[in-house]
């Protein structure tokens, strides 16, 4: 069974909408950020990545968690962000070159992601979880959603077609030839997708393993500190966009080397064979297997493929996490 619940968005006017939007917060560095925001005063990375606005201060003090949690009221006191009279589900769809993947604006459990019926595939680190656990408890708000995907499902897509016939709350196209729009979901349809949601076995977390970690220990932290829980707190659940699996496109997740912090090409190329198995390609790398990416370096590409030794010992390490929970 999965959960999912409505929710009253803070969210921009139409007209506002894309002054608003911004790139995910770890999708660039700080400069970029500042660059991308400095002339939008109306842009949500001066809540994602409010130490664009604190120069000379560590990205990770304290200060800067105070200062998104200013700029967040700051929003809401301003008009920029308003808050829907009530909770409903809502729709997030995007297009690009002609293809377009719609999402489910949700909630969605804590427990069930504790539980294993959300289901990860990829580690955390740890300094990122604590920065995002500061996030949002100083900020006490869910900034940004996890990226879910579930298994495809017909009656599921049928409503989501009669969903997007209708008035959007948001359209605009990015910089990035990226249109994107959003719906609010009637109550009948509501009700509905509720259902459908709750028939289904699981989801599968795409993208958003630190977020979806750090809302789940906040979560915790807030139980330890609460008398008396009924378990419907809004903290023992997070925000989420679901996508069918055969809306999604799985894109090539390659990496281009831009600086090799004082090493040679050669030192470089030889620290990577430590973990890697490395191949010379003619041209650019679509990996096709599990444990392979690529790796573009001074202009050549390289097929990248970790050390089986090194694969075998990271699935032990997980059945091992496994059997003790």
């Amino acid at each position: 069974m999965v959960e999912i619940l409505p929710f009253a968005a803070l969210r921009p006017s139409f007209e506002d909408a894309a002054d608003v939007a911004s790139l995910p917060y770890d999708v660039m560095n700080r400069q970029e950020a500042l660059e991308m925001a400095e002339e939008n005063p109306k842009s949500f990375l001066r809540i994602v990545r409010s130490e664009i606005e604190l120069p000379g201060v560590d990205a990770y003090d304290n200060k800067v968690y105070q200062k998104a949690r200013e700029n967040l009221l700051r929003f809401e006191e301003e008009g920029i962000l308003k808050q829907d009279e009530r909770p409903h589900l809502y729709v997030y769809s995007l297009t690009m070159d002609g293809r377009t993947q719609r999402g489910l604006v949700a909630l969605t459990s804590v427990d069930e992601y504790l539980e294993g019926s959300i289901k990860k595939h990829e580690f955390t680190r740890e300094e990122k979880e604590i920065d995002r656990i500061k996030h949002f408890d100083t900020v006490n708000a869910h900034t940004e959603p996890v990226f879910l995907a579930y298994r495809r499902n017909e009656r599921v897509k049928a409503l989501l077609d009669e969903i997007c016939k209708g008035e959007p709350t948001a359209n605009f196209t990015s910089e990035d030839g990226i249109t994107h729009t959003c719906f609010i979901v009637d109550d009948e349809k509501e009700s509905e997708l509720i259902r459908l949601f709750s028939e289904m076995e699981a989801l599968y977390i795409a993208d958003g393993h630190h977020r979806t970690a750090s809302a789940a220990k906040v979560a915790e932290k807030r139980r330890r500190e609460c008398t008396f829980c009924s378990g419907e707190e809004e903290f023992n659940f997070f925000l989420s966009v679901l996508f069918d699996e055969d809306e999604l496109k799985i894109l090539d997740y390659n990496r281009v080397v831009k600086d090799l912090s004082g090493l040679s090409k050669e030192e470089f190329l030889r620290k990577v064979r430590e973990t890697f198995d490395l191949k010379e390609q003619d041209s650019a790398v679509r990996p096709k297997e599990k444990g392979t990416f690529g790796m573009y370096l001074d202009g050549e590409w390289y097929l990248l493929t970790i050390k089986e030794e090194l694969l075998e010992g990271r699935s032990e390490e997980r059945r091992v996490g496994k059997e003790c929970r």
